[in-house]
């Protein structure tokens, strides 16, 4: 979000957890920031996006690798298994960003596989099927890797729009 102020561009957001939510407002409000930043309490899956963006970037929650909060709305609180994230919350997700980008709009998903999980096959291909083009990719060790035995590397995948 500060990045992206930053720049001088809007941010739009979506937050589910109540708690991080008001305090990122609290954050908003001091900084004057509510010009440039539209944040909704709700999660992203649901939000019905109606206005176009040149950019979207996201680093969505890889399933219950990373637990934020006990809040009902997270996405592993509401999907037991990987197969019925994917399905009902990740794939779902990737449609709504998708419709928001204007033409040759950006699409850029901070992903990585870990244990069983295929991240990246699954937004390779979502994007791929539905006229995206990869463009440049941005890799760095992850800062989890030591606290979580991971071996593979946060890759940011960026796709075109066409």
């Amino acid at each position: 979000m500060l990045g992206t102020v930053a720049t001088g561009w809007k941010y739009i957001g979506c937050e589910p957890n109540k708690e991080t939510f008001k305090n990122l407002k609290k954050m908003i409000k001091f900084l004057e920031l509510e010009n440039q930043v539209e944040l909704h309490n709700i999660p992203a899956e649901s939000y019905d996006y109606k206005e176009k963006v040149d950019i979207v970037l996201t680093s969505p929650p890889y399933f219950n690798l990373e637990i934020y909060s006990s809040d009902l709305e997270q996405s592993y609180n509401k999907y037991f298994d990987y197969l019925g994230w994917r399905e009902e919350w990740f794939q779902p997700l990737m449609k709504n960003c998708s419709s928001m980008l204007s033409k040759n709009g950006l699409s850029c998903w901070n992903v990585m596989d870990f244990k069983k999980y295929d991240l990246v096959n699954t937004v390779m291909k979502f994007h791929e099927s539905n006229n995206f083009s990869l463009i440049n990719t941005v890799g760095f060790k992850s800062p989890l890797a030591n606290i979580r035995n991971l071996k593979n590397r946060d890759v940011t995948y960026i796709f075109e729009s066409t």
